[in-house]
């Protein structure tokens, strides 16, 4: 994996190859010890029927995270130990749950992916200083945005076949403007606008999932999808 192939990155720390593995056992044990009052605190602030999504970083990603971005020095000063996600039906509700979270807890760091996303991707990500002095991303999202930034994870970044993997080799630049078109089309249907949805492109068809009509009929749907296949990264 990742982080097997970029070891060599971590000596360039103080710290060894063990040291780091022993730093993000124990910091993985904090956050999971104490994720669960971490979803409590969230859920208080969120709707009733929002779906709440977290989990403590596991190990392995930590260490592939910090191989990538070794100036972090060790996994203890990555803002993501614990991740939770909030899935809401409006937008109204998304910016709900973000003033409440930037009342109770200490703001250390902020992105609006939903006003302007980050190529398809629409999110509102904060990271506090949560319960315990433990950092915590926060990610508040749409069932609709929920759903597309799936669709799009599992097309362009977890490719699974080798008609997947050949066509994005070869338009990929396609695949990735279907999913912006995609990303507007359920925006403005949030927003509470008429909107004509994006059509799949034909050589999509049949080797990318299509989610157009679950983005088209909305919430409802959306959440009895999300309870049989999605689950936080």
């Amino acid at each position: 994996n990742f982080y097997k192939a970029h070891q060599s990155k971590l000596l360039k720390s103080d710290a060894s190859i063990a040291d780091h593995e022993k730093i993000a056992r124990e910091f993985h044990a904090k956050h999971e010890a104490k994720l669960n009052e971490h979803i409590d605190a969230i859920k208080a602030m969120a709707p009733a029927n929002a779906e709440i999504e977290a989990r403590a970083k596991p190990v392995g990603n930590a260490l592939e995270k910090l191989a990538r971005k070794p100036y972090y020095g060790d996994v203890t000063h990555l803002g993501d130990g614990s991740g939770v996600r909030v899935i809401v039906d409006s937008l109204d509700e998304v910016k709900s749950v973000v003033g409440k979270a930037k009342a109770k807890f200490k703001v250390i760091e902020e992105d609006n992916y939903i006003d302007t996303p980050k190529d398809n991707y629409r999110s509102h990500h904060l990271v506090f200083t949560g319960l315990h002095g433990l950092s915590v991303e926060l990610q508040v999202r749409t069932q609709r945005q929920n759903t597309i930034a799936h669709a799009t994870h599992s097309a362009i970044y977890k490719p699974s076949t080798p008609e997947q993997f050949a066509i994005l080799k070869a338009r990929g630049h396609e695949v990735a403007a279907y999913y912006r078109a995609l990303s507007d089309y359920g925006y403005k249907l949030d927003k509470g606008e008429k909107a004509d949805p994006p059509k799949m492109p034909d050589f999509m068809r049949g080797h990318f999932k299509d989610v157009t009509e679950q983005v088209t009929i909305g919430p409802s749907r959306l959440r009895e999808d999300h309870a049989r296949f999605f689950k936080m990264d």
